[in-house]
Parts: C-alpha cells; structure tokens; sequence
C-alpha cells in the first residue's frame, strides 16, 4: 500500500455489493453442513494453514 503525506487520510466507503448471490450471503445461505466436504474444520484452518516447521 502507497502511503500519504502526512496529515493526510484516506477517504473509506462502504460499498454493499447488490444481487441475488449477495442477498444471500447477508441472509447467511452459504453455510452448507449437509454438503461439507473435507476433513479440516473451520477451528483448525488456521492452524494447519499458518503452522511453521519445527
């Protein structure tokens, strides 16, 4: 990331995506446990992705 002069900010917008896919992330209809697949669960991800050799 480019960094400003001092005293300078940047600007944030908050920008909600639109559509029928995003409407129902924001309903929470992406979780799928009756279709999950693989044997890692979410706690482990960061563990297992993030674990340095000893």
């Amino acid at each position: 990331m480019d960094r400003l002069p001092l005293g300078r900010r940047r600007r944030v917008v908050p920008v909600r995506p639109a559509g029928k896919a995003y409407a129902g992330y924001r309903r929470g209809d992406h979780p799928a446990p009756e279709h999950a697949v693989g044997t890692v669960t979410f706690e482990e991800f960061p563990d297992r992705r993030h674990r340095h050799p000893a």
